[in-house]
């Protein structure tokens, strides 16, 4: 697999035939577990850098700071990556498993806060909490409650979707991660191995 110019992915496992073995491959046996960690990478810079966009146009910003810190955290995870990849080096990839677990519990307990208020709260009158202060274009209260509700179902979807996602994502690096662990012990007795890197 080329990426640009000269560089190129190199799978130790392709060199000596090994590719087959199925602990070494991920998404029904089709693809390298280093190439869906580079997937990942990407995703996550690509995500980082979307985030950071909406962020200049006050779009699902919350606080300033907060956003900037979350930011870089996940900019940094992301690049670390690409650097524990590049000389194979398994301790790289824990920042990401750490901010993604961190991050899916977060939003667990959001979702779970959610259909808190979704279900037990149901039986209040929104307008009596929230007024139209932030929906003064409805004036009807049925519609009021309805456009509540259908945010918030809204929001416990998107929440699941990125759970969802977030925990293929960490299962890919830890596969990744048991694959250079591996790899590492192994090149300990070879020295060919030891002086191999991901890109060439």
């Amino acid at each position: 697999m080329r990426l640009c110019g000269e560089c190129q992915i190199v799978f130790v496992d392709e060199m000596y035939g090994e590719d087959e073995n199925i602990k070494h491959r991920c998404c029904g046996g089709s693809v390298h577990i280093k190439q869906a960690a580079v997937f990942v990478a990407v995703s996550a810079l690509a995500l980082s850098c979307l985030n950071g966009v909406l962020m200049c146009f006050g779009i699902y910003s919350i606080n300033l700071t907060f956003d900037l810190i979350m930011l870089t955290i996940n900019t940094v995870a992301g690049l670390l990556i690409f650097y524990g990849l590049y000389y194979e080096k398994q301790a790289y990839l824990i920042p990401f498993l750490v901010t993604q677990i961190a991050q899916c519990a977060l939003f667990f307990i959001l979702a779970l806060c959610t259909v808190y208020f979704l279900i037990v709260q149901k039986k209040q009158n929104p307008i009596q909490r929230f007024g139209n202060e932030f929906y003064p274009e409805i004036q009807q209260p049925t519609s009021l409650i309805l456009v509540i509700h259908f945010n918030q179902i809204v929001m416990i979807i998107s929440i699941a979707i990125g759970i969802v996602i977030s925990g293929w994502a960490v299962w890919v690096i830890t596969k990744c991660y048991h694959y250079l662990r591996n790899h590492d012990q192994e090149s300990e007795t070879d020295s060919y191995h030891k002086h191999h890197s991901f890109w060439r």
